[in-house]
């Protein structure tokens, strides 16, 4: 059995929550009630009153709400409640893919990165000839050449010999992605 001043908090907690106060605008702070393990309602009570809430999710009405809704803040102080901030939430940023797209060329830390993990630096360098011819010479034998960029990813892809001397370049097709092969071509070709 509820007395009286318990029923008046809950009528006032239940009347606050399905908005029988004055209503022009929606409030914009949402107040934040922590309720401690001691003010909770006791283990051994066997009913606990609940009270709707606007949004349709019930709250159990224990001492401590009852509590919260019925204390009046002292005359010469003012009650702030704090506002809850919701975190601004990131958008998720398109990854980017592991070679250029057909039109840009990679960056030289990017083209290099992508030779070791192909192992092309194996045989090649940028500026020195090693068991392959240097790229830069490689991109100057080239270059105005419309038809290269193709002629170069397939040689690549295939393998061949005789361009630069007896030595063969293996056939790397199977173990290399084609995008990586082209990326590569394309940066080799943009070398001065």
């Amino acid at each position: 059995m509820l007395n009286r001043s318990t029923m008046t908090a809950l009528l006032l907690l239940t009347g606050t929550l399905m908005g029988c106060q004055h209503e022009q605008t929606p409030p914009k702070v949402v107040p934040q009630v922590t309720v401690t393990q001691e003010q909770a309602a006791p283990a051994h009570s066997q009913v606990t009153p609940v009270a709707p809430t606007p949004t349709g999710v019930a709250v159990p009405v224990t001492p401590a709400v009852i509590q919260h809704a019925t204390t009046k803040p002292a005359a010469s102080s003012t009650v702030r409640e704090k506002p809850v901030v919701k975190a601004a939430v990131a958008k998720p940023v398109p990854a980017q893919p592991a070679a250029a797209s057909k039109s840009t060329v990679l960056t030289e830390t990017a083209a290099l990165q992508l030779a070791g993990k192909n192992n092309c630096l194996a045989c090649h360098a940028i500026n020195k000839k090693l068991v392959g011819p240097a790229w830069k010479a490689v991109a100057d034998k080239y270059r105005g050449d419309a038809s290269a960029q193709s002629r170069l990813e397939s040689k690549v892809s295939k393998g061949g010999s005789g361009a630069w001397g007896s030595m063969a370049m293996p056939a790397n097709s199977p173990r290399v992605k084609a995008e990586d092969i082209t990326s590569l071509i394309r940066f080799i070709l943009s070398l001065q």
